[in-house]
């Protein structure tokens, strides 16, 4: 099932610091959810994770167009977790995203006093003209 150890000292609740996209190319990193998003990430020791993050700014809709962008500035999901090495894997059972749903989340992740950083592999991101790099979420012991 992977590293027990390692799940052991994620056990609690993790506040938000910051949600970046890091370009593979110039290292440079821009906010993802704008420069203070707000969330929090639950571990439990029966290996349950529940996200919550939400970006900066969002205010109240007034049409469905508002409620679409909400929609874009948030992720939630939960699931079972486990440690494989340098890897924390989510099998999600619900989330905000429904393609996200029944699939396996693997990201690097490390543990840095109290903070826990965990870094997607290098990808695509349509939201950066399909720039290739990596998210890097940074979670603060709350």
């Amino acid at each position: 099932m992977g590293d027990t150890s390692g799940a052991n000292q994620l056990v609690g609740t993790w506040k938000l610091v910051s949600m970046q996209f890091e370009f593979e190319d110039t290292m440079e990193r821009v906010d993802m959810y704008g420069p203070n998003p707000l969330g929090y990430l639950v571990l439990t020791d029966n290996s349950r994770v529940m996200a919550l993050v939400t970006a900066s700014g969002r205010t109240s809709p007034n049409d469905d167009a508002g409620s679409a962008r909400l929609f874009r500035n948030m992720m939630s999901y939960t699931g079972k977790y486990r440690v494989d090495g340098d890897r924390f894997v989510t099998s999600i059972d619900v989330a905000w995203h429904p393609s996200w749903v029944g699939t396996e989340q693997t990201r690097l992740f490390r543990i840095d006093g109290d903070q826990f950083s965990i870094i997607t592999d290098v990808q695509t991101h349509p939201m950066f003209d399909a720039r290739r790099g990596k998210g890097v979420i940074v979670w603060s012991r709350a």
